[in-house]
């Protein structure tokens, strides 16, 4: 399922864009669920990343369990008229989702080459692929304490960072 933000505007809507993009190119792969940007939000003291469900509900991306992408983008505190917004597209995968039949080899650089099809597109800037161990130490670190995600077969978990350019007067 896509779970579009309804009525985007500001850096959501760019960020519609290639999250309709890259659910219609994956979702013909295989099975995967596409969220919009996260917010962080602290729980019990824990940082973690939600998106919002609506009616003041947030669901955390990490307590399911199926193959999905979503969108981390930097908090910004000052704006120009066309802003470069940081932008990481996390994605948590199931191997056997995209390629059932692929007991023997560890699919990964296959799946993220579909992803790079898609990302190498405007609104999106790819600057960084950051996978594997040092991402899940560095980058999720604060996020997935006690929860047990590893980037081992048939799990993939990696980001693609890069950059979205959009002009606060058109971007509604």
């Amino acid at each position: 399922m896509n779970n579009l933000r309804p009525n985007p505007v500001g850096i959501d809507k760019p960020i519609d864009r290639v999250q309709k993009r890259l659910y219609k190119h994956l979702s013909g792969l295989g099975l995967i669920n596409g969220y919009a940007r996260v917010y962080e939000n602290n729980k019990d003291g824990k940082n973690v990343l939600e998106v919002y469900n609506g009616k003041n509900e947030y669901l955390n991306v990490f307590g399911q369990e199926d193959s999905k992408f979503f969108f981390v983008a930097e908090k910004r505190k000052t704006y120009s008229d066309a802003p470069n917004v940081r932008v990481d597209i996390v994605f948590m995968l199931n191997l056997n989702d995209f390629y059932p039949n692929e007991e023997l080899l560890r699919k990964d650089e296959e799946i993220k080459e579909e992803v790079m099809k898609v990302l190498y597109r405007k609104p999106f800037k790819p600057t960084t692929e950051i996978s594997g161990t040092d991402f899940l130490n560095t980058m999720l670190q604060g996020y997935i304490e006690g929860r047990n995600i590893k980037d081992m077969h048939p799990y993939h978990v990696f980001a693609v960072q890069g950059t979205m350019t959009f002009n606060h007067k058109n971007c509604s």
